[in-house]
């Protein structure tokens, strides 16, 4: 699953509404509740789409080149992209105008009065793999920050070069999501919202509902998704600081269980890095051994060598998530253990019954069975590179080691 978050940007909603939250509750800046959101989510890595072009006769082109001419009215680029980046970043609009969903949350977008700033930029910490073959895209895709004027969205300029269909995905997720909810949420429930999973939730369906429209196969992350919602919100709360943080409206009503929970969670993984290095070390030098000592061909190992430095690079992202994600737990808990963090239990405990977040998750639970619909007679797996001919796979590496050791003693590599 590409769920591994490089150093995000962090965005921190300073919203009026925000503001007026802090000041009924007072809180330090390194144990109160802040309001950082994660970095755009993770995307699709399916190949190119072929989408019918809409026609302009038709009703849905019709309702596209009215969408298009009301969002430029809201719409700016990023004055520090030249005209490439811009010129990408207005294709990535359009062709989000041809999914029936971009078209619906883009109406949305309008109704809502919502403004939104483009801008194709470097992502500090983003890194690529290679799966494959094929270069992926991992760390932060895109973040949005709504507290600009107007709203910033990014999109990672890796794009330009790599996985371009799936920058559509990153923009209907920051743009037509948090920067839209952040827009349409009550006042009095902004700060509730910082921490409500559904505003991350339905900034994921919004991106993949539109991504599968265009024709991107489903990644490996949705299937993990649609199959178990509560497993999936648990395994995020592992990844970055703000997915450790968010709460479903049940959990809002006594966070502190769940807090807990979550600290222990990270402690345990923590605990766990060390091992699966150990394990993964040991398998690179179980490929130099067939190598050097068989003199097999080094290129029968090249998508084996990959994997093993993509999960080196995911050990060094994660033993920095997890450090952040327990501090910030560790903060999070001392505060609600005051007379302020109780006032603020009971806040978060009012907000989980108010109408809005109850009717954003039946939007929720729709579009859900709208993108489960679209998953009808796909494959899992189907987004993934396809295995390169003439390369080891992992289940043929295993076998073949099995079948070396008893063989010949190792010593060293045992």
């Amino acid at each position: 699953m590409d769920m591994e978050h490089a150093k995000a940007p962090l965005t921190r909603l300073a919203l009026p509404a925000l503001l007026a939250c802090f000041s009924v509750f007072p809180l330090s800046a390194a144990e109160g509740p802040d309001s950082d959101r994660a970095a755009g989510g993770t995307f699709f890595d399916g190949a190119a789409p072929s989408a019918a072009k809409i026609s302009e006769a038709s009703p849905a082109g019709t309702e596209k080149r009215h969408l298009a001419a009301e969002l430029k009215k809201l719409i700016t680029f990023d004055e520090k992209n030249g005209p490439e980046e811009k010129a990408l970043l207005d294709s990535l609009l359009s062709k989000m105008l041809d999914s029936p969903t971009g078209r619906e949350t883009a109406g949305e977008f309008i109704k809502a009065g919502a403004r939104a700033k483009l801008s194709l930029s470097e992502i500090p910490g983003s890194v690529l793999h290679t799966v494959n073959g094929k270069k992926i895209i991992k760390g932060t895709r895109g973040f949005a920050r709504p507290d600009g004027d107007p709203p910033l969205v990014v999109i990672n300029e890796l794009f330009r070069l790599h996985q371009r269909e799936n920058a559509i995905e990153v923009l209907s997720h920051e743009m037509t999501g948090h920067v839209l909810e952040a827009k349409l949420v009550p006042e009095k429930l902004a700060e509730a919202n910082t921490v409500a999973v559904g505003d991350e939730e339905i900034s994921r369906i919004n991106g993949w509902l539109t991504a599968t429209e265009l024709g991107v196969e489903p990644s490996d992350t949705i299937w993990s998704y649609m199959q178990n919602q509560d497993e999936y919100r648990r395994m995020l709360k592992t990844l970055h600081p703000y997915y450790a943080t968010t709460l479903t409206l049940e959990e809002m009503k006594n966070p502190v269980p769940v807090y807990k929970e979550v600290l222990a969670t990270a402690e345990q993984t923590e605990k766990e890095l060390g091992l699966k290095a150990e394990k993964r070390e040991k398998w690179d030098r179980i490929a130099d051994h067939f190598i050097n000592e068989h003199k097999m061909n080094a290129g029968e190992f090249t998508a084996i060598k990959d994997e093993i430095s993509n999960r080196r690079k995911n050990e060094i992202t994660s033993r920095d998530k997890l450090s952040e994600i327990k501090a910030k737990l560790a903060g999070r808990l001392k505060f609600l253990s005051t007379k302020e963090g109780a006032r603020y239990i009971e806040y978060l405990a009012a907000s989980a019954d108010s109408g809005y977040f109850k009717e954003r998750d039946e939007k929720i639970k729709e579009r859900r069975e709208r993108l489960a619909s679209l998953l009808l007679g796909k494959t899992p797996g189907a987004a993934n590179p396809p295995p390169v001919a003439g390369q080891l796979t992992w289940e043929e590496f295993e076998k073949m080691w099995a079948e070396d050791e008893k063989n010949c003693p190792h010593g060293g590599l045992k």
